[in-house]
């Protein structure tokens, strides 16, 4: 796993369990991270519409971004795809 996946899981973990909390719901970290991890698996090995990547997917690491500029990040990227046309 590269550095840059490894923060970008790190600071998923941390998130969930910041929200968790929040909501009173005082769950240890290493238990979020397995949730995460069993989540995770179950979701891109169900037989039934399993998430997957292929390479016309465009992946937008929203990790330390506010959702404002999540939304700006995904603007840029469909007018990138759109000015370049079709496949």
């Amino acid at each position: 796993m590269s550095p840059h996946s490894q923060e970008h899981h790190r600071v998923r973990h941390r998130r969930r369990h910041d929200q968790l909390a929040a909501a009173g719901r005082a769950i240890p970290l290493e238990d979020v991270i397995a949730d995460i991890a069993r989540r995770g698996h179950r979701d891109t090995t169900r037989a039934d519409s399993p998430l997957t990547r292929d390479e016309s997917y465009t992946a937008i690491d929203a990790s330390d971004l506010s959702i404002d500029e999540v939304v700006e990040v995904m603007a840029r990227a469909v007018e990138e795809r759109r000015r370049a046309g079709p496949d």
